[in-house]
């Protein structure tokens, strides 16, 4: 079990810097943070409503996965 833990961690280690690469590397292309400073992303409009939403679930996870850890990771897995 002990192994298996490890294992997890270190996916997780690497997902976490994985999305921070992906997030600088994308802020560094002109024509998508020009999209970001517009308030439109590939068709997709990032309005208050639409940050408001995606804090709540996000937070929400937050919350279910600290609250029930098992249901936490079945949650943070489909979610994935």
């Amino acid at each position: 079990m002990e192994g298996m833990k490890s294992k997890l961690s270190t996916l997780r280690i690497f997902a976490t810097l994985n999305y921070l690469y992906c997030d600088v590397v994308t802020l560094m292309d002109p024509h998508l943070l020009q999209e970001f400073l517009a308030g439109s992303v590939g068709g997709v409009n990032i309005t208050p409503a639409f940050l408001v939403i995606e804090i709540a679930s996000t937070a929400a996870v937050v919350l279910i996965a600290w609250r029930w850890p098992s249901t936490g990771r079945v949650i943070t897995a489909a979610a994935a």
